[in-house]
């Protein structure tokens, strides 16, 4: 029989419900001559475990355990949570119990025989990889004889903080870890309880924070107690806000006590946090002490100066940044977003961290327009300064005269800058009035930044602003947007008229004018005439020499033109409606 020792705590589930009570602890009910939820080897008629009603501890029975002498072997007798195995004298099995008991307790009487002990062994198992290990275990042995009911504890040994599945406990007659059993030895066991510690909050410590920088930092703990229960999560918790708690954001770092580190990600950069290690156990969560740190401000470029050129040109510029590492890092690149990685810096220097000084040619066929300044390097990354830099396009800046009247031929002078008029093969002028249709008579490229140009406005141009256009073969296409304006070409008769004439008061005006007439004479009608040659307003005149009072109010501001119809001829003058 000494193989039942072997596999005293080899266990597994067997189907029973769990507490953290023993079942049947008192032994109160029996089956088939065993404690139920215990089994025991009666076997062959012979019962090594006996229902005791004779002066139990407590209730109304108790166990007896005797050891007897089967088939000429001598047969330990014994309970257990597991499951006897005749035929090859073994133990397995055991009844679920994630529950972590400091001791098992209870009462007992003992008559060993001749160098024989009662025993009493528990062991707790969890499975670890498919394999049920042993992480809490205790033995007692009893090898005096006592006849009164007296209390005993056996205590547990854990060899891991984790929460066991399974648990057996096994009472025997004989001492089955010593492999020899004395016929006659016998033991009783009564009202069987386990003992718990007393369960408090894990105590820890948060590690001083190091690792920062602008996105993240290593932190950690040191729990030095796990308060009596194992420590089921651990790990740090952060916030803007003072004293985070795991409601915040938080690492999960594994489990039980000792120190363990743990790494804070997704922070924002130049902000400050507040970060506690935690640990929790069946009490509940508690923390370590609160650190403070500030992420670093995120490298980054701030100007370039000069922060313009024109195409073309070569030029020495100075890029700086904040936070940078230019000289620290053991490579730098430096390039532009017109024609990058192109030649565009001829050289630069690293003067130091947040310095270097470049010497670059913008190229000549570079367009006009804000382009991004960049700086990679081995600890900053890839650096941008976003419409950092500046390219001078040509473009037109004025034409003088500015305006004329329709049916007007002239002379103009259109002025642009960084231009190539006299380079460019060809050049071409033109505008937006009737563009394309011989408005420009001729024009003289004067140097690279002036035409001369004689022009003709159609009569039928409307009143309005036009753009002014030169092409070529080395600017482009150039616009002066609404460089030129040009005014109405009043298409009936002059505004002077020998025969009549009359006054207009006042003029600009707002909402009401007064025309008087200066001459005997019939007149027919007054009219307003916009800038385009339609009238707005008109008026009957039935008598002369009489001052008529007209109401303008209704009509836009701009240029207007009264004109009198008489019997004499007619008069236009000019009116500015406010």
């Amino acid at each position: 029989m000494k193989k039942i020792f072997t596999a005293l705590f080899v266990l597994g589930y067997t189907v029973f419900s769990f507490a953290q009570t023993i079942p049947n602890n008192e032994f109160e009910t029996w089956s088939g001559g065993k404690p139920t939820g215990w089994d025991a080897p009666n076997v062959m008629g012979t019962n090594t475990v006996n229902e005791e009603t004779a002066s139990p501890q407590s209730g109304l029975k108790s166990v007896k355990i005797e050891t007897k002498t089967l088939l000429g072997n001598t047969l330990p007798g014994f309970i257990t949570l597991g499951i006897f195995n005749l035929s090859n004298q073994t133990i397995t099995g055991g009844i679920p119990f994630p529950y972590r008991p400091s001791k098992l307790k209870g009462y007992y009487k003992c008559q060993p025989g001749s160098g024989d002990n009662g025993f009493i062994g528990v062991g707790l198992s969890k499975i670890v990889g498919g394999v049920e290990d042993t992480i809490g275990k205790g033995m007692l042995q009893f090898p005096t004889a006592v006849t009164v009911w007296t209390p005993f504890e056996v205590p547990i040994t854990w060899s891991s903080p984790d929460v066991p599945d399974s648990l057996n406990i096994i009472i025997a007659s004989s001492d089955l870890s010593a492999g020899s059993y004395v016929v006659g030895s016998l033991f009783w066991v009564d009202s069987l309880y386990f003992e718990f510690p007393t369960v408090s909050s894990p105590v820890l410590s948060t590690t001083v924070v190091s690792g920062i920088t602008d996105f993240s930092a290593i932190s950690g703990g040191d729990i030095t107690s796990d308060g009596g229960a194992a420590v089921t999560e651990r790990g740090v918790c952060w916030s803007t806000n003072a004293n985070p708690t795991i409601n915040d954001s938080h690492t999960s770092d594994g489990s039980g006590t000792g120190v363990f580190s743990s790494s804070i990600t997704g922070l924002s950069s130049g902000t400050l946090y507040h970060v506690r290690a935690y640990a929790t156990n069946s009490s509940g969560t508690s923390y370590g002490q609160e650190e403070t740190f500030t992420t670093l401000l995120l490298p980054s470029l701030v100007s370039i100066s000069p922060s313009s050129a024109n195409a073309g040109e070569t030029l020495n510029v100075t890029i700086t940044g904040v936070y940078t590492h230019f000289m620290q890092a053991t490579w730098t690149t430096v390039d532009f977003e017109f024609n990058p990685g192109s030649g565009v810096v001829n050289s630069f220097n690293v003067i130091d961290d947040y310095t270097i000084d470049a010497n670059i040619t913008v190229p000549s066929a570079t367009a006009a327009g804000d382009y991004d300044v960049y700086v990679n390097n081995a600890m900053d990354g890839a650096l941008s300064l976003v419409n950092g830099f500046h390219v001078n396009g040509p473009y037109l800046v004025s034409i003088n005269p500015s305006s004329a009247n329709a049916g007007v031929t002239l002379n103009v002078t259109i002025t642009g800058a960084d231009t190539h008029f006299m380079q460019a093969t060809w050049t071409t002028v033109d505008f937006g009035f009737n563009p394309g249709s011989g408005v420009v008579n001729s024009y003289n490229v004067i140097d690279d930044y002036t035409i001369d140009a004689n022009i003709s406005i159609p009569s039928i141009t409307a009143t309005g602003y036009y753009d002014v256009y030169v092409d070529n073969a080395i600017d482009g296409a150039l616009s002066l947007i609404n460089g030129f304006y040009v005014d109405i070409l009043i298409s009936i008769n002059s505004y002077d008229n020998d025969n009549i004439s009359f006054d207009l008061y006042p003029n600009p005006a707002n909402k009401t004018i007064t025309v008087t007439f200066n001459t005997t004479y019939n007149a027919n009608t007054i009219e307003i005439i916009n800038a385009l040659g339609q009238t707005v307003s008109a008026k009957q005149v039935i008598a002369a020499n009489k001052s008529e009072l007209l109401d303008i109010s209704a009509i836009k501001p701009g240029v207007y033109f009264i004109k009198a119809q008489t019997d004499k001829g007619s008069i236009i003058k000019k009116l500015i409606k406010e």
